[in-house]
């Protein structure tokens, strides 16, 4: 059982997913907060979609922890043409819990803005007729072996703000 991400675990994960023509752009690691669960809906363990749905349905402090325990880590990597992401177990990140996969032509409208946690951003991405999709990445890997994640991180940015939706 692994509970810290490595580079090197991350990249084995994202090379299985991305076809072999393709190159990765970046290469980093991320937070799904919130998703209206048309993406995640096939793939999660029913524990973790009961908690994002009570953590949305349910007011107060007990709804914000359920919302918070349905957070999902997960390592993205882009390419010339798709986001790709890899969903990881929070308490053996060495096992895959799903992979999503937005190309960029289905992406309606993409939202970058900055977190209340310094050198934190959220992106708000819209795709396949109207599914959201909330990421927090963080720009220093404090608790990760993980490397470069801030120059990443503005790749990833920089990606994102030149995709035409």
């Amino acid at each position: 059982m692994t509970l810290r991400m490595k580079t090197a675990d991350m990249e084995k994960m994202l090379h299985e997913v991305v076809a072999l023509d393709k190159k990765l752009n970046c290469t980093l690691w991320g937070v799904i907060m919130k998703s209206n669960g048309e993406l995640l809906k096939n793939n999660l363990p029913i524990g973790m979609a009961v908690g994002a749905v009570l953590g949305v349905v349910m007011a107060g402090a007990v709804g914000g922890a359920m919302g918070a325990l349905s957070n999902i880590y997960c390592y993205i990597g882009c390419t010339d043409t798709s986001i790709h992401i890899v969903c990881i177990h929070s308490f053996d990140v060495s096992k895959v819990k799903a992979v999503i996969t937005i190309p960029y032509n289905e992406i309606s409208s993409i939202k970058i803005k900055r977190s209340l946690i310094p050198g934190g951003h959220i992106i708000l991405i819209r795709c396949f007729q109207n599914s959201r999709l909330k990421i927090s990445v963080m720009n220093n890997s404090i608790g990760t072996d993980m490397k470069n994640q801030k120059e990443n991180a503005h790749k990833f940015f920089d990606i994102l703000s030149n995709v035409r939706v």
